[in-house]
């Protein structure tokens, strides 16, 4: 965070001259050529997978079920934990 770097948005403001990333093959090529789907909607897990869904109404169910998911399993995580002297 202390680095002294034009691309240091902590100490400079704005944006970085030049780019900080970009994506790579895969990714343009899916965007150049998306697949003939009827997906709208898409929900991220946290390990990386999605789930696409047809309607407003699949994807809110997938967000409330996948955000219940990630409850459970940190709490089972938690519960694993050792306890903290």
């Amino acid at each position: 965070m202390k680095i002294e770097s034009p691309y240091n948005t902590y100490l400079h403001p704005g944006f970085p001259p030049g780019p900080i990333c970009n994506p790579g093959y895969e990714a343009l090529h899916a965007a150049a050529h998306p697949e003939n789907t009827k997906y709208l909607f898409y929900v991220y897990r946290r390990d990386g997978s999605h789930e696409f869904t047809e309607t407003y109404e699949e994807h809110v169910a997938a967000t409330k079920r996948i955000a219940e998911e990630a409850k459970r399993k940190a709490a089972e995580a938690q519960a694993a934990a050792p306890a903290a002297p």
